[in-house]
């Protein structure tokens, strides 16, 4: 079971590697996407802070600076849904093309023992899970990780002890969810 997940896990990265340059966009485009969202809040709250009276400075551009970011957001955000749509495009035809070259070369007494609707069914069902993969979860797994990584920068760079109190208390709330859930698990039983 291991060397077929194996097995498996390697084909997925060698179809992952054909699309390499468009992964590293989509990888660039994700990383300063989710940079323009960490700092635009830091702007917006500058703003509101001249507003308020509580810090100096030239609204007009602190607003021009914060409308710049939040476009800047607005076009790599568009840029990863491009680049992972072309991604999971490019890998569907290829898959396709290699599924049917495979199904072409499958002794007559294979297709005779199997229904073919069910061949047809497993195999769309398959690629268009990896599809789904590519344009979907890659992009939202390294944005996510590094939001979480620019997030907290940011936090720390506002007040290290509000970040670290944070932290404790998100620390806490995993130790008691699994303490728990250990405990639920034992009694739903």
């Amino acid at each position: 079971m291991k060397d077929q997940k194996k097995d498996v896990t390697l084909r997925l990265i060698r179809c992952f590697s054909s699309e390499k340059k468009l992964i590293i966009r989509l990888f660039f485009s994700v990383i300063l996407g989710t940079v323009a969202g960490v700092v635009a809040p830091g702007l917006q709250s500058k703003a509101v802070d001249i507003i308020a009276g509580t810090r100096e400075g030239v609204l007009r551009s602190v607003l021009v600076s914060m409308c710049a970011v939040y476009a800047v957001y607005f076009l790599f955000r568009l840029s990863q849904g491009i680049l992972a749509a072309s991604i999971s495009q490019n890998m569907s035809a290829r898959l396709r093309e290699e599924l049917f070259s495979r199904v072409m070369d499958l002794p007559v007494e294979y297709t005779d023992r199997h229904r073919t609707g069910d061949i047809m069914s497993i195999m769309t069902n398959d690629i268009e899970n990896i599809s789904a993969t590519a344009a979907q979860a890659m992009p939202s797994l390294i944005g996510g990780v590094f939001t979480l990584i620019g997030t907290l920068a940011a936090m720390f760079w506002y007040s290290w002890q509000l970040t670290l109190l944070s932290c404790s208390t998100v620390i806490l709330t995993v130790i008691v969810t699994k303490t728990m859930s250990k405990r639920i698990r034992k009694h739903s039983r």
